[in-house]
């Protein structure tokens, strides 16, 4: 028998209990019989697995409560097998099995989502180029350069408040106001995450310029829709660059 073989028998064995033809094969270590270390593997592999999920979707955990959603993770995680040896790369498609298993929670795939990303950003590569005070001049020419972390979020429901309140009482979450559009903008800074929440306008335009508009197009065509005042358009480009989401610009590709 090969290795792979091996291997694959001693995978299947921890994660659904069948042994068969595998006891020959293990020589266990120490006073333990073969079926003793097998159980020793076949309780840390899902308690891992719920331990990886558990990280990443912590505020789910929190709206849940310890029950529910160790017997969700206990569930997806019998359908749903390890293939990376990153466990952080682990629950990837746990969302669209919260939607499925909770669906009356009408926000909770989409929070999930959101947990997501923020593990995504939070864990991913950190732009460590140094912002430029940005210059606007030429407006018809000027583009803005964006941190690479930086993600925009349009969601349907408000998710962030939970998130935000995770660490608290869990009572908490009976009181936020979830069912109305929340627009975010996400990236990460100095090993931390920065989160704002922008207007519905501010969002057209911040993602017109991430598009590549230049700034006078961005404006303009976000001013076609909503009312922007210069006071506003400063605040926003001032905080922008002195949270680092831009980083400089440029005139041209």
């Amino acid at each position: 028998m090969s290795l792979k073989e091996i291997q694959n028998l001693f995978s299947k064995a921890i994660r659904t209990g069948s042994r068969s033809n595998l006891g020959s094969l293990i020589i266990p270590g120490g006073k333990l019989s073969v079926s003793a270390s097998l159980e020793v593997y076949e309780k840390a592999y899902p308690a891992r697995l719920s331990e990886a999920l558990s990280e990443i979707y912590e505020t789910i955990w929190w709206i849940l409560g310890d029950a529910n959603f160790f017997e969700a993770c206990e569930k997806f995680i019998r359908a749903n097998d390890s293939i990376s040896y990153n466990l952080s790369n682990y629950g990837r498609n746990f969302p669209d099995f919260l939607r499925i298993e909770f669906g009356k929670i009408l926000f909770i795939g989409v929070l999930a989502d959101f947990e997501l990303i923020i593990h995504d950003v939070f864990h991913g590569e950190e732009d460590l180029s140094i912002p430029v005070q940005p210059k606007l001049k030429d407006p018809e020419e000027l583009r803005l350069k964006f941190n690479r972390s930086c993600q925009l979020i349009s969601n349907n429901v408000s998710v962030y408040p939970f998130w935000k309140n995770r660490k608290d009482d869990p009572l908490i979450a009976k009181e936020i106001e979830w069912n109305k559009n929340e627009f975010l903008i996400l990236h990460k800074k100095n090993s931390e995450l920065y989160i704002r929440e922008l207007s519905k306008a501010e969002f057209t335009l911040v993602s017109l310029l991430k598009q590549g508009r230049t700034l006078q197009q961005a404006i303009e065509k976000t001013a076609e829709t909503f009312e922007l005042s210069e006071q506003n358009l400063q605040d926003l480009f001032r905080e922008l660059y002195a949270t680092g989401v831009v980083t400089g610009t440029f005139s041209e590709f």
